[in-house]
């Protein structure tokens, strides 16, 4: 092996047919140098701080190794000539820093420990390794990067990246694959990824001690998965204009510690991205989403403001696992309804329903009658059901008996008795029996006919107490139109849907023998059967008690 040293003035080496070295220093390598490393594998060792510029060299060839060494301090940079297919080992243990800028060639790149390096690339293809953090500024060219950190600005060219520490991730047109181990603590800032037009795979992971990675994507393809971070872990999808529906997310296993973020406004359709696992989504201003079961059962959390909306076509939505917090509303555009069902009040307060017939189901608790006459009130749910019964939105006006022993509301009903029930409708409602009368069919078995009210907001049935009736705690359980026509307003009335009308009438032909059972068993008066939407009203005698003497 032969040994040549640069001067201070120009040099022209022409290498043996063995392995050679050439030493030299940013003083000794000049412009006007030409230099060839012949045959075997021949290297450029360059010591000290300072700039080497490969590209402005008379001659540059043969070579198959750059060394740079800087041992005392200061920057080190390096600049190659194109046409090189070359291995550059770079030893700063001044941890002073430099940049490394690559030419057309095929490229390894072994930084080390060389802490603080700025690596450049071209249209060549580049092979980078260094445990410590870098700024990788790439190009056109195919880059495989290992490094334990740092910034990564990518263009248009195919990048693999392997990062230990996190980093910082700015995508473009190019396609990028990231295996990032995430930063371990907070403190150390967020992990933070950028995407543009171009196509992204990201596998985040490990992390730990509060740390945080923020994907902002954008109409690029991403498929993002945190399967085994331990950070908390945030998709910012920052236009809904833009959004790809291609996108893939998957969530860690950790609970409480994904999240999506829809930002611009207009509307979103969360039926066609690719959930995996558990997250909390948070809407911006003035959106319009669309939802389905599916989608929901992928969320733990729904936040937004008053002017964002949600909907669902499906027939049935299960939020029991889903909090909706905030000022965001869910609205059904089944025409037939929604079934919604809730874990708690306060996501209940948020559905709006929709033109169909829509129930509202809580889960494993009551509303207060405040809460269920607020929601009546202020939406289009049509039942409510929960621990305490089935409820809809109309009123019974008054409930009114016939027989001896009837005085301020309160009495046993026995055979002959007659009751009538009066239904607030809240608008002017049209009845048409020329083809059959609505009828209400009652827990006893029998059956309340309708009488009258037509062209008026009230309805009133009637139902005589017959031999064999009995109930503790009269109630509504069917509504059938019996071939009958109501109009509200000029809108058809299709009214063929079962509830609990909690009228509350205690029905007993065994007065005598069982007065004692009954008196136990005393109900209210409450609403008596929702037979439509429009204008609902709770008034009148509501509260009332009927007991047996």
């Amino acid at each position: 092996m032969t040994t040549y040293t640069l001067t201070t003035g120009t040099d022209t080496i022409v290498g043996t047919s063995n392995d050679d070295t050439i030493n030299g220093t940013a003083a000794t390598l000049n412009s006007a140098d030409q230099i060839d490393g012949g045959a075997g594998y021949d290297t450029l060792a360059l010591f000290g701080a300072g700039s080497f510029d490969l590209s402005a060299l008379a001659q540059f060839l043969g070579m198959e190794e750059v060394d740079l060494v800087n041992l005392t301090g200061g920057q080190s940079n390096l600049t190659l000539a194109n046409g090189s297919d070359l291995t550059i080992n770079v030893d700063n243990e001044a941890f002073g820093g430099g940049a490394v800028t690559l030419g057309d060639g095929a490229v390894t790149l072994n930084l080390g420990a060389s802490a603080n390096y700025t690596v450049n690339t071209s249209i060549g293809t580049a092979a980078i390794n260094s445990t410590q953090a870098g700024t990788y500024n790439l190009s056109s060219g195919a880059a495989t990067i290992s490094s334990f950190g740092g910034t990564f600005n990518l263009s248009s060219g195919a990048a693999t990246i392997t990062s230990g520490n996190g980093g910082i991730f700015n995508l473009s047109t190019g396609t990028a694959t990231l295996d990032v181990t995430g930063k371990p603590s907070f403190f150390n800032g967020p992990d933070t990824f950028t995407l543009s037009t171009g196509t992204a795979d990201i596998h985040y992971h490990g992390g730990g001690n509060s740390g945080s990675a923020a994907v902002y994507v954008s109409s690029g393809k991403a498929t993002v998965d945190f399967t085994g971070s331990q950070n908390f872990n945030n998709i910012n999808i920052g236009d809904i204009a833009t959004f790809n529906y291609d996108d893939v997310f998957t969530a860690s296993a950790i609970s409480g510690r994904n999240s999506i973020g829809i930002g611009g406004s207009g509307a979103f359709d969360l039926r066609q991205i690719h959930l995996n696992g558990s997250w909390a989504l948070a809407l911006s201003p003035d959106q319009s989403v669309e939802i389905d079961q599916a989608s929901v059962s992928h969320l733990t959390s729904i936040s937004g403001g008053t002017s964002d909306h949600l909907h669902t076509a499906d027939a049935t939505l299960d939020l029991t696992h889903t909090t909706v917090v905030n000022g965001a509303d869910i609205a059904s555009t089944n025409a037939s309804g929604t079934t919604f069902t809730v874990a708690d009040a306060a996501t209940g307060f948020h559905v709006l329903g929709g033109a169909g017939d829509d129930t509202l189901v809580a889960s494993g608790f009551a509303f207060t009658a405040g809460q269920r006459a607020a929601i009546f009130a202020g939406t289009s749910v049509d039942v409510i059901q929960d621990s305490s019964g089935t409820y809809n939105g109309l009123s019974t006006l008054s409930v009114s008996t016939s027989g001896a022993g009837i005085t301020n509301g309160s009495g046993v009903l026995g055979v002959g008795h007659v009751v009538t029930i009066t239904v607030l409708m809240g608008r002017v409602a049209t009845v048409d029996t020329s083809n059959g009368s609505p009828t209400m069919t009652l827990n006893d078995g029998a059956t309340a006919g309708y009488v009258g009210g037509s062209g008026t907001d009230k309805l009133t049935f009637t139902y005589t107490v017959g031999p064999g009736d009995s109930s503790p705690d009269l109630a509504i359980t069917a509504f059938s139109l019996n071939g009958g026509t109501i109009k509200v307003s000029d809108v058809r009335v299709p009214l063929a849907k079962v509830w609990r009308g909690d009228c509350s009438l205690l029905i007993n032909v065994f007065a005598n023998r069982w007065r004692g059972v009954w008196r136990r068993q005393r109900r209210r008066i409450t609403r008596c059967g929702r037979t439509t939407r429009a204008g609902a009203r709770r008034s009148g005698t509501a509260g009332d008690r009927l007991r047996s003497l």
